[in-house]
């Protein structure tokens, strides 16, 4: 039996794509999993250079693609064609191989869709909320203190909640929150996080101070029809114009905290704006 014959068995062991590949760019050889990961034939194979398998430009080195054939390089990672067309990630490793005087590369290639899928889980969750789909805390804090223009920060939250919990379950309690994010996920010019619990940082970026009043205001109106069979959604919410090159991002919260209790004083279900606030936009 030849090498070659015997290295087309070995290959077949691999749950990798393995194709060999000839000094001339051609593809000699290739198994099984090669094959169904680019949804080819081997006959399509043989015809092909391996770098046709590629989308070439997707690599960190130009024309492949030279990347995965330099002597002591990691494998890289790029991006796949399908024969339907379908792009696709991967990551490419590639060894010489010389018997019997013929030299040829060695080509592993790595699927790496569920690995790019738990990396883009993994981002997500270190950025939202699970429940509301609203930034977490931390992103949301991040933000208010990258900001470099002033704009509205407000900081809202739910009336009444306990007695929701006691009264319901925590199970309704959990659709109050997912309805109320996924209404503030609707409002325009709007980045919503939640802060803690059923309290919610805002960020109003472009939007002077009377329309974040009145997006927040909107929002009561529309919040009271949502799970009209337990009460409907009613909050409070504080607003203030902060400037970052004035204060720092903790004094915009804490006033915002103010106001926000300043509404649960009174009555709730209503929206309380600091004033005066010198140097606020008002449209």
């Amino acid at each position: 039996m030849s090498w070659r014959a015997v290295f087309s068995k070995m290959m077949e062991l691999s749950i990798d794509g393995v194709f060999l590949e000839g000094l001339d760019g051609t593809i000699q050889d290739c198994n099984s999993a090669g094959l169904k990961m680019f949804g080819r034939t081997r006959a399509e194979v043989l015809s092909m250079r391996f770098e046709d398998l590629l989308l070439a430009h997707s690599f960190p080195k130009p024309g492949l693609v030279q990347s995965h054939r330099e002597p002591g390089e990691e494998a890289c990672e790029g991006y796949g064609v399908k024969k339907n067309g379908e792009i696709f990630p991967l990551s490419l490793h590639s060894q010489i191989l010389s018997l019997q005087g013929e030299k040829s590369w060695v080509i592993f290639v790595h699927d790496m869709s569920r690995e790019v899928a738990i990396r883009q889980e993994l981002a997500y969750a270190a950025q939202y909320d699970a429940l509301t789909k609203l930034k977490n805390r931390r992103a949301i804090l991040e933000d208010l203190e990258k900001l470099r223009h002033p704009q509205p920060v407000g900081m809202l939250d739910l009336d009444h909640f306990k007695g929701i919990n006691d009264t319901y379950g925590h199970l309704v309690g959990d659709q109050f929150l997912r309805c109320l994010g996924g209404l503030l996920n609707q409002v325009p010019y709007l980045t919503a996080g939640r802060f803690g619990g059923e309290e919610f940082l805002l960020l109003f970026g472009h939007l002077g101070l009377s329309d974040a009043r009145q997006a927040l205001e909107d929002l009561l109106e529309k919040a009271w029809g949502c799970l009209r069979e337990y009460g409907g959604i009613h909050f409070s919410a504080g607003l203030v114009w902060y400037d970052p090159a004035l204060q720092r991002a903790e004094q915009a919260l804490s006033r915002a905290d103010a106001m926000l209790y300043q509404a649960k004083a009174m009555g709730r279900n209503r929206v309380a704006v600091e004033s005066p606030c010198a140097g606020a936009r008002e449209d």
